[in-house]
């Protein structure tokens, strides 16, 4: 698991933690509520469920190659998913939502929160530049607070 991501003086405010109503039937799960899992692909923090026709990649950070996050691509879109280690008692979702929109909106990009399936959602329009041309990239991050680990999701593409 990474590091959890925290403000400029290096802490994070209390908030209630943010999962959707179902998350301990419907998941993601912790390892102590999975049980008997289906098969799956263990990445140590994360397993992964394999779906026919999905693709998985891992984005390892290069200078101590260690891995950092999962990208799943399946049916025109991707997903991207990093777990983090997180307190037993508050939710990090909350302040990392707002860091997320903060750092869009100065980087030129639009950002919106929205109530999705997983709870709050950002809705965002990221600045892009692809050979040479600048434009604007349709993306949607969801976080997750689980039991002592939080899950971020930036999802992109057509589940957009």
């Amino acid at each position: 698991m990474t590091d959890i991501p925290t403000t400029a003086e290096g802490s994070l405010n209390e908030f209630p933690k943010s999962a959707p109503a179902d998350r301990a039937t419907a998941g993601p799960l912790d390892e102590g509520e999975a049980g008997a899992i289906k098969p799956s692909v263990d990445l140590g923090s994360l397993r992964i469920e394999p779906k026919r026709g999905m693709q998985l990649r891992l984005e390892v950070d290069k200078t101590n190659s260690r891995v950092v996050a999962v990208t799943l691509e399946y049916l025109g879109s991707t997903l991207q998913l990093q777990p983090f280690a997180a307190p037993r008692t508050s939710g990090l979702w909350h302040s990392i939502r707002a860091q997320i929109m903060d750092q869009i909106v100065k980087q030129g990009g639009k950002a919106t929160e929205h109530e999705g399936v997983f709870g709050p959602e950002v809705i965002a329009s990221v600045p892009v530049q692809a050979q040479g041309a600048f434009s604007t990239r349709g993306v949607r991050f969801v976080g997750i607070d689980g039991p002592r680990w939080f899950l971020r999701g930036v999802i992109g593409g057509l589940a957009v």
